[in-house]
């Protein structure tokens, strides 16, 4: 135990040796399989439960099974398309800001000389990139109003669909509700 708290790199470097690299490979494998399992049994629950939600609101299933095309058939159903547009531009810019704060990052550290106007650069891209993610959340709440309303439900349902959507889109795929026009959907 005093070799843990003395030198803990030590002890995991050498427990690790120990132990071999077979075995560090099987367990980075079996992760890697559990994982991949994990994430395909989520996509395929996903494409169901979308597969039911665009039959419901007469849109074809199959859509659901393609990336991209299955977000803009679902903002379509909640009768949001203009916020698919926004989503979509706050994604590439989240994406770009990323890139160029890693590029001011890395410029920090290559440029010592101009060590300081990058940071500025860095603190300005990383502020932005909290700008974004807070849009980036309005619009997701706006989504999920609009798509509560789309199926006849208020805006408990739509805090539902925010804060735990598989099993709120499960409700709305499965369920006895109909999808409402979007002239019904606003105007009750």
């Amino acid at each position: 135990m005093g070799d843990i708290i003395a030198n803990p790199e030590a002890f995991f470097v050498e427990t690790l040796e120990s132990l071999g690299l077979g075995f560090i490979a099987a367990f980075i494998l079996g992760y890697i399989a559990v994982v991949s399992i994990a994430l395909g049994v989520a996509y395929l629950i996903n494409v169901i439960v979308n597969w039911k939600l665009f039959r419901k609101a007469g849109e074809r299933g199959w859509k659901s099974i393609i990336p991209i095309v299955n977000v803009y058939v679902t903002f379509r159903v909640a009768h949001a398309r203009d916020l698919f547009w926004k989503a979509f531009r706050l994604g590439i810019y989240t994406v770009l800001l990323g890139i160029l704060l890693g590029v001011a990052t890395g410029l920090v550290e290559s440029l010592p000389d101009l060590a300081g106007i990058w940071q500025i650069m860095g603190l300005v891209f990383a502020v932005l990139i909290v700008i974004v993610a807070i849009n980036t959340l309005v619009v997701q709440i706006k989504f999920c109003v609009r798509l509560a309303k789309a199926f006849g439900y208020g805006n408990g349902f739509a805090v539902g669909l925010l804060f735990l959507p598989l099993i709120f889109r499960i409700i709305l795929a499965f369920g006895k509700n109909k999808h409402c026009s979007k002239q019904d959907a606003y105007n009750p």
